[in-house]
């Protein structure tokens, strides 16, 4: 019955839309009428990010983002996103396709994707309900073939995190000190960046 119902489960939620980690996709649902913006700054030569990621309808959501460089040139650039199934934990992964960068404004260029999103159930005392998530990814960006990201839970409210676009690695914690804020200390490349969303559901 078990594996009945989340079979179910996972066909309805085939139009479920994709969503973001930091840089790169994960194939976990951003649904129909939930809104983030988030905002990362960069730190020396690093550039600025600007984020609004929001559910368009069932089956599509959209990113837009806004790259402030520190030359003071600013470029802006999209996302479309497309889960074909969301992930069951210790079960089946999420399965996402989609493209980055619709305008080809960021370094590592226009890329179709194909993402699948791994969840792990954890059984410690603070983290038994925010599953470990994997992503692994391929697609054709001018830099690799590859990308993944990882999410480790230590308890709901602190994770550490990582993902590598193939290019650059990106490490660092996230912290939520409210369910629909996330603020994130990260590096890339070395790099201290710090990162702040928030999530809103209508």
């Amino acid at each position: 019955m078990k594996i009945f119902t989340s079979v179910l489960v996972s066909v309805l939620a085939c139009a479920a839309a994709a969503d973001r980690f930091v840089y790169t996709p994960i194939a976990k649902p951003l649904g129909a009428g939930e809104v983030r913006t988030e905002y990362i700054f960069g730190s020396g030569s690093g550039a600025d990010y600007a984020f609004f990621d929001t559910g368009l309808m069932m089956g599509l959501d959209a990113t837009a983002r806004m790259i402030d460089a520190d030359s003071g040139s600013r470029s802006i650039t999209g996302d479309l996103n497309y889960s074909i199934m969301v992930p069951f934990s210790d079960m089946a992964p999420g399965i996402a396709v989609g493209v980055q960068d619709l305008m080809d404004e960021t370094e590592i260029g226009r890329r179709a994707y194909l993402a699948a999103t791994f969840r792990f159930s954890n059984d410690g005392e603070n983290n038994q309900d925010t599953p470990t998530e994997v992503t692994l990814g391929f697609w054709n960006a001018n830099s690799g073939a590859a990308f993944f990201n990882v999410r480790l839970p230590f308890a709901e409210q602190f994770r550490l995190i990582a993902e590598h676009d193939s290019k650059e690695l990106i490490a660092g914690a996230d912290f939520r000190p409210l369910p629909d804020l996330s603020v994130k200390w990260l590096f890339r490349s070395g790099a201290p960046q710090l990162g702040v969303s928030y999530h809103q559901r209508f």
